[in-house]
């Protein structure tokens, strides 16, 4: 059988042309006799989109809806599986799956109730990477499954050494993504000829012939590749080796002279490509790959530039989102890492800060902030998006970083700031020269001089941060009791209301 899939080809958001677009691929999967369709909350908008594509046709019988739980917080679980029935429309779904193993052991007694009460038909478990087939296989062989997701296609067929024969044993229907390889198949093989055994399996493309082959495989149930085309033819825990990981931080603090690239140091480089760059150029994310835009550096550190839109257009947010699904769903995050830093720029109002939260994507955010006055009502602004986040996933503050602008009073100024907001002042990091001396050399002061002072700051920046325990929701300050604290330090002068609307003497 042949399902649709919805990861990112119909993650289109409110454009009216771009959802009526997904509406004709849906009808004209109905009525070629599709019926599975695939979606989660991970896919941005896809859901809502499925949506208003089900009430534009309808609300057409016969459609298989599989959906998934993708959650950190268990408690959290129903409550996002009720919000995606009403972003579908349906009365129950058929398929619940536990995405990515996420939380699986709640999630899943979870959906085994649900399916008792009557409120599920089936219920299963997926992965998109590698990386998690040893437990997959363990949850396979211990849990009661309907269904199982997982990648299969005709290069990449590590699911034949287990994973197939597994489901085959127990009785488990299988669901297959990528079986295009996000596109990568047909870079291959566009221009060449099919085989001569395509026309004994009565394949007229080379779409067809990847499908076959799948379908070729007893143990293989249903296909989900995605199409946005009616024409049917995306906290680790902290180890050791807190050097490498220092020069991460270090590279993360903002400095004016190269405040796009952060990791230009790392890489002795001027500029990486970055992923919507990349993105641009392929002009669709289906074909790009990992090692497009992923750099290694000093200390064996993973770089990655997520980039953003065009100038004057749109949000940093798409941008972001964007790279952390391409890169979650290609299995970059793999066991050997330490750390995922994502490196934000900005306030509460920008995409680029309030959707990695939003999406459950960052777990611990630590504050990079200074003495100055700007600073510090940014820093307080994000602790609000913190507290409105935190309700719904597992985001926590973990501290602030005071990155010194040589103000006065600076470190007592961020260390009673930090109080007031309910957390601790990680790091007190001083100003140097010998950064600059880094830079020109496109280093980090780690790399370039690692018994300097300032290398020692960065030292202890990193084993804080591997050490910290203290992770809360803030309680940020209304605006009277920032510039109390503020006039306090001496940062900000009190107004004189004597010369309110007195004009400049002639």
């Amino acid at each position: 059988m042949i399902g649709l899939g919805s990861s990112r080809t119909f993650n289109v958001g409110d454009d009216i042309a771009a959802r009526n677009t997904c509406a004709g691929v849906i009808r004209h999967f109905l009525d070629a006799g599709g019926r599975m369709i695939d979606s989660s909350p991970m896919y941005g908008s896809s859901q809502p989109v499925i949506g208003y594509a089900l009430d534009r046709l309808g609300k057409p019988g016969g459609a298989f809806s599989a959906d998934k739980v993708w959650i950190p917080a268990p408690g959290k679980g129903r409550q996002q599986m009720e919000a995606s029935r009403r972003y579908w429309g349906v009365p129950d779904f058929d398929l619940m799956q536990v995405h990515n193993l996420l939380s699986w052991e709640a999630h899943l007694d979870t959906l085994a109730r649900m399916k008792a009460d009557g409120q599920l038909r089936y219920i299963g478990i997926t992965t998109s990477h590698g990386r998690d087939h040893e437990e997959f296989l363990k949850v396979m062989r211990s849990e009661p499954l309907d269904f199982a997701q997982f990648s299969y296609n005709i290069e990449d067929r590590t699911a034949e050494r287990e994973l197939l024969p597994v489901a085959a044993e127990r009785g488990i229907a299988t669901m297959i993504n990528r079986p295009y390889q996000r596109g990568a198949l047909f870079s291959k093989s566009r221009g060449k000829d099919l085989p001569a055994l395509a026309g004994e399996l009565d394949c007229s493309s080379w779409g067809q012939f990847y499908l076959k082959f799948i379908l070729g495989h007893p143990a293989v149930t249903c296909i989900i590749p995605a199409t946005a085309s009616a024409k049917l033819s995306f906290r680790l825990v902290p180890k050791q080796d807190p050097e490498k990981i220092a020069a991460a931080l270090e590279s993360l603090l903002p400095r004016e002279e190269w405040i796009r690239f952060s990791t230009r140091l790392i890489l002795h480089a001027k500029a990486q490509d970055t992923v919507m760059d990349k993105v641009r150029e392929l002009g669709t994310v289906e074909d790009l790959e990992l090692e497009d835009v992923c750099r290694r550096g000093y200390g064996d550190v993973m770089c990655v530039e997520s980039g953003g839109p065009e100038p004057g257009v749109g949000c940093a947010g798409r941008g972001v989102i964007t790279a952390i699904n391409f890169l979650e769903e290609e299995g970059a995050y793999t066991p050997d890492l330490d750390f995922v830093f994502y490196d934000v720029l900005g306030d509460v109002v920008c995409g680029g800060f309030a959707m990695p939260i939003r999406e459950n994507k960052a777990q611990e955010i630590y504050i990079v902030v200074s003495g100055e006055m700007m600073a510090m009502y940014a820093a307080n602004n994000i602790a609000k998006g913190i507290v409105k986040y935190a309700s719904s996933g597992s985001v926590r503050l973990a501290g602030l970083i005071c990155n010194s602008r040589n103000t006065d009073r600076e470190a007592d100024l961020i260390e009673a700031l930090a109080a007031r907001l309910g957390t601790q002042m990680i790091h007190f990091v001083p100003r140097d020269n010998q950064v600059q001396r880094a830079e020109l050399r496109r280093m980090t002061v780690i790399e370039y001089s690692p018994e300097h002072k300032q290398a020692a700051e960065y030292r202890e920046l990193a084993r804080k941060i591997t050490e910290n325990e203290m992770f809360v929701v803030p309680t940020p300050l209304e605006m009277e009791e920032l510039e109390d604290l503020l006039l306090e330090f001496g940062i900000m002068e009190a107004e004189d209301e004597t010369i309110v609307g007195v004009a400049e003497s002639a």
